[in-house]
């Protein structure tokens, strides 16, 4: 697994990708990528996710 913060640091190559709020691998994240990973065949596997968690950016004021 690679971590990349900054986008032009991104390998550009064929990829599958799936983007969400992956706040922990829980089951329903693991099948996810499993997923993904399946169906990808020959391609790159790409996990999109947000920092911080959209909700803490577009309702502030939710208490956590």
């Amino acid at each position: 697994m690679q971590l990349i913060k900054d986008l032009n640091a991104l390998v550009k190559s064929p990829s599958a990708v799936t983007i969400g709020t992956f706040d922990g691998v829980h089951v329903g994240h693991q099948r996810i990528i499993s997923q993904l990973r399946a169906d990808s065949q020959s391609l790159r596997s790409v996990v999109v996710t947000f920092e911080p968690h959209p909700q803490t950016v577009l309702l502030p004021t939710l208490p956590e």
